[in-house]
């Protein structure tokens, strides 16, 4: 039997396969008692977490708990940035960012359109020492087509093959080369450029950008564990 999620990475949910058959989700309490399993069909590793997180499914990615009072918040260029220095999956970064909310403007992970922002990006990381941050970029929809996942640029291609002069992007060199296959999320290097990177494996600390100024920090402050 080979499980494609363990319970040393997930909490109360095992997904396993056998040979020849379809892959089935088990689900527990905290007691480990089963609640209740469902076949999911012929599904990787990826469409699975996908398939479970786009439907709230309860598929709990471990990471490093959100705490507020160590987020750092800024404004630049109209718009608000909050840093979150805990290293977590995409997916728990993901879906934290869109849970906050700044003066009604809903969170999203930092789209980086320009050199002018991709600088105070940089400078805010490095006053912070943190050597890497999730960018909401993705070519999971399909492979060398990266879109933003949020925002004002939500749905927008900003690189493909052959790739578009008119739009902004900052890759580290030779970068991004999908090695082994299964990279479609984004990064930013302090200090160096963008790479892409396996989002299940990658843990990474987050930066959200939201749409307009504010004066303090929003109030639905309650971290989420995804």
């Amino acid at each position: 039997m080979k499980s494609l999620v363990s319970k040393d990475e997930y909490e109360n949910v095992r997904v396993e396969w056998i040979s020849g058959r379809t892959p089935t989700a088990y689900f527990y309490d905290e007691n480990e008692k089963e609640l209740h399993h469902a076949e999911m069909s012929n599904m990787n590793f990826d469409e699975i977490e996908e398939f479970f997180l786009s439907n709230n499914f309860p598929l709990h990615r471990r990471g490093e708990p959100y705490d507020e009072a160590k987020a750092v918040q800024v404004s630049w260029g109209g718009h608000v940035y909050e840093l979150h220095p805990e290293s977590n999956p995409y997916s728990n970064a993901l879906h934290f960012s869109q849970s906050k909310t700044v003066n009604g403007q809903q969170g999203y992970m930092v789209a980086i359109n320009s050199l002018a922002e991709q600088q105070f990006v940089d400078s805010l990381l490095a006053q912070n020492d943190l050597q890497t941050v999730w960018l909401g970029g993705s070519d999971k929809k399909t492979e060398a087509s990266w879109i933003w996942n949020g925002g004002e640029e939500a749905g927008e291609l900003f690189w493909t093959v052959p790739e578009d002069a008119a739009k902004y992007a900052n890759w580290v060199a030779h970068e991004p080369n999908n090695a082994g296959g299964d990279e479609d999320c984004l990064i930013h290097k302090t200090g160096h450029g963008w790479n892409d990177v396996n989002c299940v494996e990658e843990k990474h600390p987050l930066l959200i950008e939201f749409g307009n100024d504010a004066q303090s920090v929003p109030t639905n402050s309650d971290p989420l564990e995804l």
